[in-house]
């Protein structure tokens, strides 16, 4: 059982990670990271600020920013950002907050805020006494490793780009913590583009690809930018980017010139006219909240680009959502039978909630396609994966499984030629809560279906796990992505996905390899040698541990492979030799061992149970 530690305050809103680590350690007389390290480490294989401190995940997802490497992770904390956005080797601070009430700030951490809006000075992140970072593995809570009390350095006075830059980056990373709301925007600075709706994880990028392409613009990568954690590096990066922000569109337009490669006539493609410039900046237009940068892009390419944009007609009927305008029109229908096929079923259909908050009709372009070319006839199985976007063999499983029903049930599932109803498709896809479009498919809070298969759950008894529950309502889907369709649109809660899925760990015993490999009395080692001669099937299950995936293994495999055969201090407890002679013994006697040898004194070979109990007497069976 964890202990947990004799004093846990509460953490203030928007605190560090790092910092709150600090305060736990400081209060409790651990005094540093280091100590707190030592202590949590004792108490669990992944130790976490909610066993150490007894408070629940909602109480702790008030903290914001990187943790220590041995503290196992709450999504929200980093928002889904890179590295490369927040600092996580030392501290930056602002000496007047300090000094008012002692907690280290999370928009601190953010590589891009160089700058404290409420006193207007810069952050340090050197000590004033000895001139080196201050690590969050070293020092006090408010004290420099060379003992120098970090509220009374001097800070000097911050630049306008500085401050507007970190009021924006605050005012993003505090919407995360209002579910999305926005506040104040009376008191935000102003500037010619609209970025302060946002999201954190944009404007980061938006600042970083400005500022690093006018700051780096002479290197091979120019968003590679070396000691990018240190005020110094990254102040006038932030500065750059903030005046093509003040200047929109004029300021975007002059900084897509600087890069641009002309071309007599219209010989030159858009991606030689833009340079190094072309796939970062496809990169950002992708977001739906980019819409600003999007429109300066295309009047700058109509304006000074002199060619033609050949795909464009394709890439907008390659898009897998249309307009319920654009699919009564494709089927030549009104949009009173078009809303009755979608509650028949014939159509895949939902509501897209815009930014002003209207509802907006779309439908499923391959459905709209389908019933078109079919007409409510039956549809091959190859057509079928276009609209669910599952392999061939998955469908079949859910076919077996009498999860999705086909054309013609009494043939089963093994059938060469399995053709399905387009209305039982539809129906499929409704029973999954396919029912809605969230506005922003690259949430942190929410994590795809798709993505669930990919890296949380392999193999086809996963894949019917997950279906079955989102059927059965212990998952609800969210959303879906307007980009995708079928399954992998569906959208999850990354947080509910997380309990369902330390649940399913739980019903299934799943257990670590440490675990597993302490469960059968031998080292790690051993474990995977019975892996590789075939005495244990490692599965696609994995564990979530120290914020990342982990091989897992069913407990119940392991108890069936204690069953089936002998080694180790089994062996010899069994035919009452010593550990050394025990194996040499059995062979003597005649038996093959099915694995090894072995460089292990614990378990040097493997021997069936069966073999073993046949080749020794009643009376030597101790």
């Amino acid at each position: 059982m964890t202990r947990q530690l004799l004093l846990h305050p509460k953490p203030f809103m928007e605190e560090s990670v790092f910092g709150y680590c600090l305060r736990l350690s400081r209060v409790n007389g651990l005094q540093s990271l280091r100590g707190l390290h030592h202590y949590a480490a004792r108490q669990a294989l992944s130790p976490s600020l909610s066993e150490i401190t007894g408070h629940d995940a909602q109480l702790l997802s008030t903290l914001r920013g990187p943790a220590p490497a041995w503290q196992a992770k709450q999504q929200e904390w980093e928002q889904g950002l890179t590295a490369t956005f927040w600092q996580r080797s030392h501290r930056r601070w602002c000496p007047l907050c300090l000094r008012e009430q002692a907690y280290w700030r999370a928009n601190w951490s953010l590589t891009l805020v160089t700058a404290c809006n409420a006193h207007g000075l810069l952050l340090l992140d050197r000590c004033s006494s000895c001139g080196r970072h201050v690590l969050w593995s070293s020092g006090d809570l408010t004290h420099c490793q060379c003992g120098q009390d970090l509220r009374f350095t001097q800070g000097l006075p911050a630049t306008q780009p500085a401050l507007d830059s970190a009021h924006y980056l605050a005012l993003a990373l505090k919407r995360s913590l209002d579910n999305g709301s926005v506040e104040n925007h009376a008191s935000a600075p102003h500037t010619s583009a609209p970025i302060a709706d946002l999201q954190l994880g944009q404007l980061c990028s938006l600042l970083w690809f400005f500022g690093a392409y006018l700051f780096h613009a002479d290197a091979v990568k120019p968003q590679k930018i070396p000691h990018h954690g240190e005020i110094r590096v990254v102040l006038p990066l932030v500065s750059m980017a903030m005046s093509i922000l003040d200047d929109w569109p004029t300021g975007f337009h002059s900084f897509l010139d600087r890069f641009s490669k002309g071309a007599q006539g219209c010989t030159a493609a858009l991606h030689i006219h833009l340079g190094v410039l072309h796939q970062a900046l496809f990169r950002l237009l992708k977001h739906p909240e980019m819409h600003f940068l999007q429109e300066a892009f295309e009047r700058y390419v109509h304006e000074r680009w002199g060619g033609a944009l050949l795909y464009a007609g394709k890439l907008k009927h390659e898009h897998p959502l249309m307009s319920g305008t654009e699919a009564a029109k494709t089927l030549g229908i009104s949009m009173q039978r078009l809303k009755m096929l979608i509650a028949e079923g014939e159509l895949q259909g939902s509501f897209l909630t815009t930014t002003k908050g209207r509802k907006q009709l779309i439908v499923d372009r391959t459905s709209v396609q389908m019933l078109k070319r079919h007409k409510g006839a039956e549809i091959p199985l190859i057509e079928a994966t276009k609209i669910l976007r599952i392999s061939p063999p998955r469908i079949r499983l859910l076919v077996q499984h009498r999860l999705l029903r086909p054309a013609h049930p009494d043939k089963g599932h093994t059938t060469k030629y399995l053709p399905f109803y387009g209305k039982d498709i539809n129906a499929f896809l409704a029973s999954l809560s396919h029912d809605e479009c969230h506005h922003y498919a690259e949430s942190t809070d929410l994590i795809s279906v798709w993505r669930i298969g990919k890296q949380w759950l392999r193999g086809d008894e996963n894949f019917l796990r997950l279906i079955t529950a989102l059927m059965r309502g212990e998952l609800n889907v969210t959303g879906r992505d307007p980009g995708q369709s079928g399954v992998r649109a569906l959208l999850l809660h990354r947080s509910e996905f997380r309990c369902w899925f330390d649940q399913l760990h739980v019903e299934q015993e799943l257990m670590s390899i440490p675990d597993a490999a302490k469960f059968l009395h031998i080292d790690d080692t051993t474990f995977y040698c019975f892996v590789q001669a075939g005495l244990l099937p490692l599965d696609d299950h994995r564990l979530y541990c120290f914020g990342r995936h982990i091989p897992g293994i069913r407990r119940a495999t392991l108890v069936e492979l204690k069953e089936k055969y002998l080694w180790g201090k089994e062996l010899a407890q069994l035919t009452g030799h010593d550990l050394t002679h025990a194996a040499a013994a059995v062979m003597h006697r005649g038996a093959e061992p099915v694995a090894g040898p072995w460089i292990n004194k614990s378990c040097c070979y493997v021997f069936r149970r069966e073999d073993v109990s046949e080749l020794l007497p009643v009376s030597e069976v101790v």
